[in-house]
């Protein structure tokens, strides 16, 4: 089985060993975008749109806009979702809430400071994402 590859000439057809032996050599490039892409987006008003519905709540929250971000992370119905839902209670202050949403996405709660949190949500859904 083939694999469609892009690069600097192009996208073209490789077969599997030609393909293992490039990701071995670190010769392939992972799907998605890193963190430093993704604040660049929410700070251009990129859409993000083909992210999750975590990674969106994020950036609707970066952006100001808490009730989105809310509902975003409440559609996701999925245990990211409840670890965003949870960071946005303690951004509120609402502690006992956001107990209860880390308690349901099976993350500590959090004690660093609400920046660093948000930092460490948003690289580990990207790398979740990438894989």
């Amino acid at each position: 089985m083939d694999r469609e590859v892009s690069g600097r000439r192009g996208t073209r057809s490789i077969d599997e060993t030609t393909f293992a032996l490039a990701k071995r050599l670190g010769l392939t490039q992972k799907k998605g975008m890193n963190y430093d892409q993704y604040v660049q987006k929410i700070e251009g008003g990129e859409s993000l749109d083909t992210l999750s519905g975590p990674l969106q709540a994020l950036a609707a929250e970066k952006r100001g806009d808490w009730h989105e971000a809310h509902r975003l992370c409440q559609d996701a119905g999925d245990g990211n979702g409840a670890w965003v839902h949870a960071y946005l209670h303690r951004v509120e202050g609402d502690n006992s809430n956001a107990a209860y949403w880390y308690s349901r996405a099976k993350q500590p709660v959090a004690k660093t400071a609400t920046a660093e949190e948000w930092e460490a949500i948003a690289r580990t859904l990207l790398d979740q994402e990438q894989k």
